[in-house]
């Protein structure tokens, strides 16, 4: 795992405004290794900006809350994405194409 939050734990990360790394919170590798993120048994998170785990898979579960917090815009890229067992992830993007007015999600592949 690149990433893992566990057992009421908490978390908060914002992406850098500006730079090279602008707009990522958490940026994984790209070579092909598979390590992921892991969000699991009612830990929460307040992430602004990417979670980019291109080659690895991002999974909330177990009554796991992710959300970007108010106003702020969380996106989740990895090869696979899964939210089971009553967790719950939220966000609020605005300006992304089809994104509308935030609240909802986007999926693409």
């Amino acid at each position: 795992m690149a990433i893992c939050v566990t057992a009421s734990s908490g978390l908060a990360l914002s992406a850098p405004t500006f730079g090279t790394y602008a707009g990522l919170a958490v940026i994984g590798p790209t070579n092909g290794n598979t390590a992921g993120a892991l969000f699991k048994s009612s830990s929460s998170g307040s992430l602004s900006g990417a979670v980019y785990l291109p080659t690895g898979a991002i999974t909330v579960s177990s009554s796991a809350s992710l959300g970007g917090g108010s106003s702020a815009c969380l996106m989740l890229i990895g090869s696979q994405i899964s939210v089971t067992s009553s967790s719950a992830v939220g966000s609020t993007c605005t300006g992304l194409g089809g994104a509308g007015t935030g609240g909802g999600g986007v999926l693409v592949q």
